[in-house]
């Protein structure tokens, strides 16, 4: 086979090596230098030179009209390059996600639209453009709302408001905090509306094939990815599937055709059962790939690479039913300082909880991007117990406790705390 990677995810998150026989098919790397620089040392692969300042879709069609073969398969892994790259697949003629299919889980609107037909409850919701032209959603009138992104990821540009009269005052005086929309000229085509509901919310990540899934597991959110971005504590840990959550994933990834690959499922967890959040045709971020390996045996960004160029790639959970995992961020972009110092995880070194634990260094700088790389953060860790609820109690009692001290001059008396 030819298969061409767009190569813009760290190497280690996805491991293709582990999924492809680079030997045997004719493995085409497009990317960045500093992305090239990732891929093992001796592999045998081609690589491609890209300078990002095009559009994905005109740069990397240019290439693909140059190779002078046939591609068999086109990997794309990060959500913002799915709608360029059906559109690659469908003008060469390969196989994978049509656009069609690919706007079901990149359009957070065009999902729940899916998954509410399938018979399933999705919150209330209205595209931004209609909302603003009368079409209020129908509830209680300071009932709370999410004014988010159609295609956004990590809480970015995600605003809650009271009420459906406070967006509108916001979006009418320019102050929602967001640039798209407080701007000369407001791009609300980019937005949705939804209706807030309460309950905290829940992952499912696995691996399907052929429509059928392989393996799945479950996880709590402790803390919510908008209050992440907001500089508070954020981490996920693993439960037991909940009764009849199989069920209900299977329709949701039928409704918006996940049928080969790795799925980011979350959902609400309420009394009356899950609701519909959204949906992801990839591997989750942060250490979802590591813990969901850690439980199952299972690399998922590898077998989701290999079930996209082979169906029958062989899958082998070898489950840890002793044991649930956690991980943790801790942010530090909200700071005003350029350092800081963390307290108050000490306690963790004598809890056998601890798996893996990175503490920024005393001297080096805090990353004022929002990210969820644990390398970047004041605080980051994987944590390991024999039941879940004394994990999400770990996580809640380490979040409760902790101090971050914003510093102008790194803490020369900070002590790392090792693994």
């Amino acid at each position: 086979m030819n298969i061409v990677i767009v190569q813009s995810v760290r190497y280690a998150l996805i491991g293709y090596d582990r999924a492809i026989d680079h030997d045997r098919h004719r493995v085409i790397y497009i990317g960045s230098a500093r992305q090239h620089g990732q891929i093992p040392p001796g592999l045998a692969c081609e690589k491609i030179e890209r300078d990002e300042s095009r559009p994905l879709f005109d740069e990397v069609g240019d290439i693909l009209e140059r190779l002078g073969a046939p591609v068999d398969r086109l990997i794309a892994i990060v959500e913002e390059e799915l709608l360029d790259a059906a559109r690659l697949r469908e003008r060469f003629g390969i196989p994978g996600p049509t656009l069609a299919q690919a706007e079901k889980v990149r359009n957070k609107a065009v999902m729940k639209r899916c998954v509410a037909e399938a018979g399933l409850r999705v919150p209330r919701f209205a595209r931004l453009g209609e909302w603003l032209s009368g079409r209020h959603l129908p509830i209680e009138q300071n009932a709370a709302v999410i004014l988010k992104p159609l295609d956004g990821a990590s809480s970015i540009d995600v605003r809650r408001f009271e009420s459906q009269g406070l967006l509108a005052q916001a979006i009418a005086t320019r102050c929602t905090g967001i640039a798209r929309l407080d701007g000369a000229e407001q791009q609300a085509g980019g937005f949705e509306v939804e209706e807030f509901v309460s309950g905290s919310i829940l992952h499912v990540d696995g691996i399907a094939r052929r429509g059928r899934i392989e393996a799945m597991v479950q996880s709590r959110h402790v803390g919510t990815c908008l209050a992440y971005a907001g500089g508070e504590p954020f981490g996920c840990c693993q439960q037991d599937l909940a009764p009849g959550m199989a069920a209900w994933v299977a329709r949701v990834l039928a409704a918006v055709e996940i049928r080969d690959g790795a799925f980011h499922l979350e959902a609400i967890d309420t009394r009356h059962g899950p609701v519909f959040l959204e949906i992801a045709h990839r591997v989750g971020g942060g250490r979802i790939n590591e813990v969901f390996e850690r439980k199952t045996g299972l690399h998922l960004g590898a077998a989701d690479v290999g079930i996209v160029v082979d169906p029958d790639y062989p899958l082998a959970p070898h489950w840890d039913h002793d044991a649930y995992y956690a991980w943790f961020i801790v942010p530090g972009h909200h700071l005003s300082g350029p350092y800081c110092r963390v307290t108050g995880h000490e306690w963790l070194r004598d809890s056998g909880a601890v798996e893996a634990l990175d503490l920024l260094a005393p001297d080096q700088r805090l990353c004022k991007e929002l990210s969820y790389a644990e390398s970047v953060l004041p605080l980051a860790g994987l944590l390991r117990m024999d039941s879940p609820q004394r994990l999400e109690a770990t996580l809640r009692q380490l979040f409760a406790g902790l101090h971050l001290e914003d510093r102008r001059v790194p803490d020369d008396g900070a002590m790392a705390l090792a693994p």
